[in-house]
């Protein structure tokens, strides 16, 4: 009676009702237009770097000193899960990783604190650790590269000031990082035989620079009516007074700085180069802030590089080699492109099935209604617009029609029997509405638990399940409210006109022949109970047999048009040797069709890039029938087998989500080093044994040439020095020691002080190196020992234990697939007491997430069934209906292998999907039997009659549900590879899944009520 009168309500109050509609389209428009644009959704993953920079230190020195005490002190942080440490040279990186309930913000605090306690105990030449939490969306959304002919350290310097500072000022851009130009430095080269002469040590010249090249306020002075500030001037105006700086000597005697070593305005020592399109260049990539719309800070971006330009001097030239802002912009329009039509195929069929052109309007208006108002929920729960909620709008085309098809086509059935427009609707309504209510409820079973997932995937698929919710409540909304009052006000003959008779007839004689063939079958059905159910229990186990053919992937690749090698020559390899074979790589490169445009970094400023490495980024054109950058991969793949002493890592795709680095990535964990690279070495040709891996490689190298020096203890005790000392005059001749800065209009330019590169030219050079000790100044072969050898360049912990990784990408399968061949194989390898194999990268993500897409999948299985159970007060008619879901395999499985589509995280999604879709069909078949059969019909003909009554929502349901996923599942445009699988999945369940409800259900049923079942039919 309740429902009733609110129907009631909503009907009779056309204005009421379209205020409503109309209030709610407003502030979707509001809250649409205020959404966050993003790649993919704001992931909270529990991964925290600390970073230490020891310049100068070798990757042995950087674990010993560095990573092994930020190694102890984090490992005492509640919640820790795992703990993996890179030394490298110069540089020391702990990254810890926690368990997914832990609270990451405070354990950041946390682990900073722990670090902080220790840092006295780290070396003295050491930069503070810095601690910071890993964003996923942390990443070069753009990248612009300038070129100028100026020198490159005031290139460099417009590049920082009238660029960088400038952009880093707009909203929503975090920072911009620049890689490759030079920085001005101010070099104070030491002569050592000066130094040796006059006894005067490096540190005692750090420390006159540092006392006498600095200004400082010296308080002030009140004469009468006024106040004057007084500071001492002490800085130079230029670098080259610094040489007349005066170093004191024994007694009263000082001499000149310029005596002893000579002053050079020059730059930081080249460790990479930067080239764009051939000239060199500097790169900036610009990484926005968290929820921020990048789309919009692109466009803020690019305006502010308008104004910026006309500052520039001549010659200055910016270009914007890459910005992914556009491939979010592309895989959002084709997201609504696919939208729109779904929407227009789904119209035409209910104009089909209807033959009005005013009740195909009614639900026009009802689709956009509900997606619209979806936007208002998304808004107030801070979900951006990214790859994953605009699939949930997308998905939920084919949901948000069948609430309002289930109505609609009720409602014209009571208008065929007689009823008037307002009676009608009210009645048609409220007779479907239990079945309406029962397919909105299962939808939010389904997605509910998608919500509360654990794990990356969880976060990842949190936006798209609690989208689909919000668009299903508002489905229900609209299906309730709007679909009757404008059904009720629509006036048609009770035939359809000459033109919709005419444009319809093909597919009138089609449906009709459809039902009647559909009648019998039922019936057969209904007779040979047992043998219907074998058929189909047969069709399912033999489904099964597809699976181990389909392949696992946790996200599908995306061919982007970019596409980036990474080189890395032997580790002996010099800059210049470097930059040349890049070079040629570049040329080949440059000669393959589609490439538009070629980015290079060689080297590099950071202190993780060796001189030895280098990276190409390729750029290609937009013409469609330019080759895939697989195909290409493919082809540069070839093209390095003929390239001795060069390993060429290739990627061509973009993932979205996941793990960093390649998707096969397998540790070898243990304290033997040597040891540990023999296990690897086999590792590595078991890999490359396997069809379809590629680009296999460790990330352990030997053969990094040593000069090495070795002090004696008994001789430092006789002349008082220890390890420490002669490790920091070593350091300070050849890296060179920070004694101050330079300031010029606002900037600063730090000073060192180093040997002058003219005395060390061969390594005999360093074996006299001057060394102050207690006896005066000795050479460094007086306490030394000196010897050629090979270090690692760099060294990985795991879990506080050495340990290798081997890395390979998969081409041409899927990698779950490769993954399984690897493992089998990998169990003729012995391993010695002590040593074990681990799984990262992609493959633990398949193995962690699907699992708890699985856990998610079994909750949405229980919580459906109860929910079912609820609403028709009965478990024998939720089990019924379940019964249709495992049988959905029929169809899911086979279109699987007939598209060529790997088990993936967004195929998945879609099998939990159909748990709330295909048990649709079944309860709307078995709510109207139930009520025929209460009232008297026996239940053969009960269920006789529910699926020829129930047969066209059904099928008007299904048809357009599957339409409005054909354009995802073509996977055409930007973006289109993320949103094939899901639909493929959800068009193979449904078809199986319509037909099972309409053949499955009645033996089922019959079985039930055998002991009423009248075979007279």
């Amino acid at each position: 009676m309740f429902g009733m009168k609110f129907l009631r309500v909503f009907i009779c109050r056309p204005v009421f009702t379209s205020v409503t509609v109309l209030m709610a389209i407003v502030l979707g428009v509001y809250s649409y237009l205020n959404l966050g644009i993003a790649l993919v959704p704001d992931v909270d993953i529990p991964v925290i770097s600390v970073t230490t920079t020891y310049l100068g230190a070798g990757p042995s020195e950087i674990e010993l000193l560095v990573s092994k005490p930020i190694e102890d002190a984090v490992s005492q942080v509640e919640g820790v899960k795992r703990i993996r440490s890179y030394s490298l040279e110069g540089i020391s990186f702990v990254v810890v990783e926690f368990e997914y309930d832990i609270n990451i913000s405070e354990a950041t605090m946390d682990v900073s604190n722990r670090v902080k306690a220790i840092s006295g105990t780290l070396p003295e030449d050491s930069k503070d650790p810095i601690t910071e939490k890993f964003d996923i969306n942390a990443f070069p959304f753009m990248t612009i590269a300038i070129s100028s002919n100026l020198p490159p350290e005031y290139a460099f310097d417009i590049v920082e000031d009238r660029i960088q500072r400038r952009l880093t000022q707009l909203q929503g851009l975090a920072r911009a990082e620049i890689i490759g130009g030079l920085k001005r430095e101010i070099h104070v080269y030491l002569d050592p035989v000066e130094l040796h002469q006059y006894q005067i040590s490096p540190d005692k010249i750090i420390q006159v620079l540092q006392r006498n090249n600095f200004n400082d306020p010296s308080g002030h002075i009140v004469q009468g009516r006024k106040e004057l500030s007084v500071r001492v001037l002490g800085e130079v105006e230029d670098p080259l007074e610094l040489e007349n700086i005066r170093i004191p000597l024994h007694g009263s005697t000082s001499i000149r700085l310029g005596d002893i070593g000579k002053v050079a305005d020059t730059t930081e020592e080249r460790r990479g180069y930067a080239r764009y399109e051939g000239k060199e260049a500097i790169l900036l990539d610009c990484i926005a802030t968290p929820g921020s719309n990048i789309v919009e800070v692109s466009d803020r971006i690019k305006e502010e590089l308008e104004d910026i330009k006309l500052l520039l001097p001549e010659g200055f030239e910016v270009t914007i080699t890459d910005d992914i802002s556009t491939f979010v912009r592309e895989s959002i329009r084709n997201v609504f492109r696919d939208m729109v039509v779904g929407i227009l195929l789904t119209g035409l069929v209910l104009f089909l099935f209807l033959q009005r052109i005013s009740l195909t309007f009614v639900v026009a208006v009802a689709m956009p209604t509900a997606i619209i108002s979806t936007f208002i929920p998304m808004f107030v729960s801070g979900i951006t617009m990214n790859m994953m909620s605009t699939l949930g709008i997308a998905i939920s085309v084919g949901i948000l029609v069948n609430n309002s098809i289930l109505v609609l086509e009720n409602i014209y059935r009571y208008r065929e029997m007689g009823e008037g427009p307002f009676e009608a609707s009210e009645k048609g309504t409220a007779d479907i509405a239990l079945s309406v209510f029962s397919t909105t409820a299962t939808n939010l079973g389904v997605f509910i638990p998608v919500v509360f997932m654990k794990g990356i995937a969880g976060q990842f698929l949190r936006d798209f399940a609690l989208t689909i919710v919000f668009a299903t409540i508002f489905s229900l909304w609209v299906a309730m409210t709007l679909t009757p009052m404008v059904a009720a006000r629509i006036r048609y003959g009770s035939k359809p006109s000459v033109f919709s008779q005419k444009a319809t007839a093909w597919w009138s004689w089609m449906y009709d022949k459809f039902d009647k063939a559909h009648d019998i079958l039922v019936r057969k059905a209904i007779d040979s109970r047992y043998l219907t159910l074998a058929l189909f229990l047969f069709a399912f186990i033999a489904s099964l047999f597809l699976l181990p053919m389909l392949g696992t992937e946790f996200i599908p690749r995306v061919d982007r048009g970019l596409m980036e090698i990474s080189m890395e020559l032997s580790s002996a390899s010099s800059l210049s040797y470097t930059e040349e074979v890049t070079e040629a790589v570049e040329k080949h490169v440059r000669s393959l069709p589609g490439v538009a445009a070629i980015e290079v970094a060689v080297g590099g400023s950071r202190a993780d890039v060796g001189v030895n490495q280098s990276r190409l980024r390729i750029i290609l054109s937009d013409d469609p029938r330019r080759p895939t950058s697989f195909a290409l991969a493919e082809q540069l793949r070839e093209y390095f087998k003929m390239i001795p002493d060069v390993n060429a890592s290739i990627t061509a795709s973009v993932s979205g989500g996941g793990s960093p680095g390649k998707p096969i990535q397998i540790l070898v964990s243990g304290e033997n080093i040597e040891e540990l690279n023999k296990i690897a070495s086999q590792v590595v040709a078991t890999m490359r044994s396997v069809r379809g891996v590629v680009d296999v490689d460790t990330n352990w190298r030997l053969g990094r040439p040593e000069f090495q020096v070795i002090p004696e203890p008994w001789r430092l005790g006789i002349l008082g020095v220890s390890v420490k000392d002669v490790a920091d005059t070593v350091r300070n001749y050849i890296t060179g020691k920070k004694a101050g800065v330079f300031r010029l209009e606002g900037r600063e330019y730090d000073i060192l002080t180093l040997l002058d590169p003219g005395h060390i030219s061969q390594m005999s050079d360093v074996e006299e190196f001057p060394v102050a000790t207690s006896a005066g100044f000795v050479p460094l072969s007086s306490m030394s020992e000196f010897t050629h050898g090979v270090g690692p360049t760099s060294i990985l912990r795991s879990d506080r234990t050495r340990a290798i990784t081997i890395e390979g990408d998969v081409n041409g399968r899927s990698v779950g697939s490769a993954f399984e061949e690897i493992q089998v194989k990998l169990k003729e390898v012995t391993l010695p007491r002590g040593y074990r194999f681990s799984y990262a990268g992609e493959v633990e993500d398949i193995k962690e997430n699907f699992y708890y897409l699985f856990v998610a999948f079994a909750m949405a299985i229980v919580l459906t069934f109860l929910m079912i159970a609820a609403i028709l007060e009965s478990y024998i008619y939720a089990f019924i209906i379940m019964v249709t879901l495992p049988l959905s395999a029929i169809g899911v499985l086979p279109f699987l292998y007939i598209t060529n589509t790997a088990i993936s995280l967004y195929g998945l999604l879609g099998v939990v999907m159909l748990v709330g879709l295909v048990v649709n069909n079944a309860i709307v078949i078995i709510d109207y039997a139930e009520k025929k059969r209460k009232e008297g019909v026996s239940p053969r003909e009960a269920i006789r009659e529910a699926c020829s009554v129930r047969l066209r929502p059904i099928v008007m349901a299904d048809l357009t549900s599957i339409i409005a996923m054909i354009p995802l599942a073509l996977g055409e445009g930007a973006g289109g590879p993320y949103r094939a699988p899901m639909a493929i999945v959800v068009i193979g369940g449904l078809l199986a899944g319509g037909t099972l409800a309409l053949f499955v259900v009645p033996p089922v049923y019959g079985i039930l009520h055998r002991r009423t079942w009248h075979d007279d039919g």
